[in-house]
């Protein structure tokens, strides 16, 4: 999962050709109005004139003069574009119609807002880095769609959940369905855990899948790779674009961190750490975050921190029950 120095390049590149193509557009719409509504035309050319005119008056002039000069050349320029606003709409037009228009209105479609990147970079980043890894075929196959209840006993009930595994995974399943359809509107944190080949990762494919089609930012890691990468961050700097940005810069920036399988990687002081900042970043940042285990929590409060199990207390806690999934189908 790295971004290389011709990849960010490619993306860049697409940057500069949707400005090329913005200013490409105007100048088609600037003919198109020139040539039925000439007026407008002597409008902008008057405004240029009086720009260049105020230039040379003010050489020379006071600074009573030249405050004077500057601020009639904006009464002037004012009342052009007012008039040359009125014209556009009265004809049909909408009033920036001779304007620039960006896809992104925050960088005009640089990438960068202030020297630093905008959101929709880190979006494109992010989705760049999706497409190298190998969920994109996975969500094809595990997604709300695919996901199948019939393999869940229906007649044994939990003692502890007092349910079925069928009645338990379908109350599951709408709370994750819920939680992709309130993404935007109520922030919220998912922990899924359950013992291994209970469906707990297709699930989080599932709310991956949804969210990645209806444009949000995801990124999916396994624990291990997670902590790998911020590794690799931490020790082993690069020339690669994705380590000299910080790899961790968009796991806490993305709409959805996932981490699946948590508790099967190497736990030291490095990964607690690191997983704390992870999850207390984006609780500061309001981003959401859906989190897979085999353990509950009482037993990562044995393994990690007493700050982790404080901020995973907050997250909805969905229990998945049942027998190995992957065996009972691998039967039929």
């Amino acid at each position: 999962m790295k971004l290389t120095n011709s990849q960010y390049n490619l993306i860049m590149n697409e940057y500069s050709e949707q400005r090329f193509q913005n200013s490409y557009q105007l100048d088609l719409r600037t003919d198109e109005v020139y040539a039925t509504l000439p007026r407008i035309k002597e409008i902008n050319d008057t405004i240029s004139s009086l720009s260049i005119s105020c230039a040379r008056m003010v050489i020379g002039k006071s600074k009573e003069e030249s405050s004077y000069l500057k601020a009639k050349l904006i009464s002037d320029i004012e009342s052009l574009s007012r008039e040359k606003s009125f014209i556009l709409t009265s004809h049909g037009y909408p009033a920036d119609y001779l304007e620039l228009q960006y896809n992104c209105p925050d960088c005009k479609d640089t990438g960068y807002t202030e020297g630093k990147q905008c959101q929709c970079l880190k979006n494109r980043i992010i989705k760049e880095l999706y497409q190298q890894s190998n969920i994109a075929d996975t969500l094809e196959k595990e997604n709300f769609n695919t996901f199948s209840t019939e393999y869940y006993n229906k007649t044994v009930k939990d003692p502890i959940l007092d349910c079925t595994p069928y009645e338990n995974i379908c109350s599951v399943l709408n709370t994750c369905r819920d939680f992709v359809h309130t993404f935007d509107e109520q922030y919220n944190n998912l922990y899924i855990y359950g013992e291994v080949g209970v469906g707990k990762t297709f699930l989080t494919n599932c709310i991956a899948n949804e969210l990645i089609a209806s444009g949000h930012s995801v990124i999916y890691l396994p624990a291990i790779k997670l902590f790998d990468l911020l590794s690799e961050e931490r020790f082993n700097k690069s020339d690669d674009f994705s380590e000299q940005a910080g790899i961790s810069s968009y796991l806490y920036d993305c709409d959805l961190l996932i981490i699946d399988d948590l508790g099967t990687e190497l736990i030291n002081s490095f990964t607690t750490s690191e997983l704390f900042n992870c999850i207390n970043e984006r609780n500061l940042l309001r981003k959401s975050t859906v989190i897979s285990s085999n353990l509950s929590l009482i037993q990562l409060k044995d393994i990690y921190a007493e700050r982790i199990f404080s901020r995973l207390t907050t997250f909805t806690i969905l229990k998945v029950i049942g027998d190995d999934l992957r065996l009972k189908i691998s039967l039929t």
